[in-house]
Formats: structure tokens, C-alpha cells, sequence
């Protein structure tokens, strides 16, 4: 995913149906302000989506954007790439105040994007190899900074289950940038 491809995507969602806020939350909020991590050889060059939450919740207009740019329709059979309209129960996984960090996207009215580390956390949560690896390559590039995710973290409500398996991702993540590894 490109910053062009998720613009794309947002103009094209805008005019399906109109939304008092739309959310990225998944890695390609990151293109917002690091549009280069979507280039050739960065890590969200092989990404072929965007996470996506209305704002309210609305099921039928969410219905409507995953039949028109969900994975397997015309559009990203088209174009190569796609939108996840996600339910936002998900933002549950979020730590405190997400909310209030949302960022405006310039030049998309009622489009925000997750902040950094708000973002860190939600992938600490997946635990999956390219969420580390995303993880890994925003603190080497100086992108994230450790301590406030740590501080999110920490603040972040956690089921019994979920306490070790994300402080033990987060510790394979600091692992892996320390020693300027990148592989998982």
C-alpha cells in the first residue's frame, strides 16, 4: 500500500457513502505522515490493505464500502489493493485516549488517522511477524518511540491471557531493534 493507494480508497469510499468520521487504523495510518514506508523495499510496500472505522458505527454503510472495495470485489480486482471496514468493537484493543490522539488526514474531511503508538499497541495485540517487523523498522528509523508505547502499554486494559503474549511481543520487538535485526 501507497499513500497514493490509500487516498484512492478514501476518495473512492467518500463518494459510496457519506460518514461523520472514518478511521485508519491499521499500518497504512502510518502513510499519512511517512508516505515513504509505502515505497519500494519499505515495509507496507507488500501491504494490500486499509483498516477502516466508521464513526459511529453504521453496519449498513460499513456493508456498503466492504461490497464496493472489499477484498475479492471489482475494486480490488481493479486496482490491486483493498479496503478491511473493520467493527469498531475493535478499537477495545486500543490504549486509553486513542480517541483524542486521532489525527485529521489534510485534504479528507471526517478522515483521521491512529497515532504511532496507539497503532504499536493494535499490532502488539495481532503479534503477527510483519506487525513486528512494522514495529521493529518504525524504532530503528527513530518513527516510534519506545517509551511511550511502553507507557501505552502499560495503561492499556489487558485479559489475564493477553498480559504475557504482548509484553513477550514487545520485548522480541525491542530485542530485534537493538541488535538492528529486522528479521523475525
Amino acid at each position: 500500500m501507497n499513500r497514493a493507494s490509500l487516498e484512492e480508497l478514501l476518495r473512492a469510499a467518500a463518494e459510496l457513502v457519506e460518514f461523520e468520521r472514518i478511521c485508519i487504523i491499521g499500518s497504512a495510518s502510518l502513510l499519512v505522515d511517512h508516505p515513504w514506508l509505502g515505497e519500494q523495499g519499505q515495509p507496507l510496500a507488500a501491504s494490500l490493505d486499509a483498516d477502516f472505522v466508521l464513526l459511529p458505527e453504521d453496519a449498513e454503510k460499513a456493508g456498503v464500502l466492504l461490497a464496493r472495495l472489499g477484498r475479492g470485489r471489482p475494486f480490488a480486482s481493479e486496482k490491486g489493493y483493498h479496503a478491511d471496514i473493520l467493527r469498531p468493537d475493535i478499537t477495545e484493543l486500543f490504549p486509553p485516549g486513542w480517541e483524542e490522539r486521532l489525527e485529521p488526514m489534510p485534504g479528507f474531511e471526517g478522515v483521521f488517522f491512529l497515532e504511532a503508538a496507539d497503532l504499536a499497541v493494535a499490532k502488539l495485540h495481532a503479534g503477527r511477524p510483519k506487525d513486528v517487523e512494522v514495529l521493529v523498522h518504525l524504532l530503528q528509523e527513530g518513527l516510534l518511540d519506545a517509551k511511550v508505547v511502553r507507557g501505552r502499554l502499560d495503561a492499556t486494559p489487558l485479559r489475564e491471557k493477553d498480559i504475557v503474549k504482548l509484553y513477550a511481543v514487545w520485548a522480541r520487538v525491542l530485542q530485534l531493534a537493538e541488535s538492528g535485526d529486522s528479521r523475525v
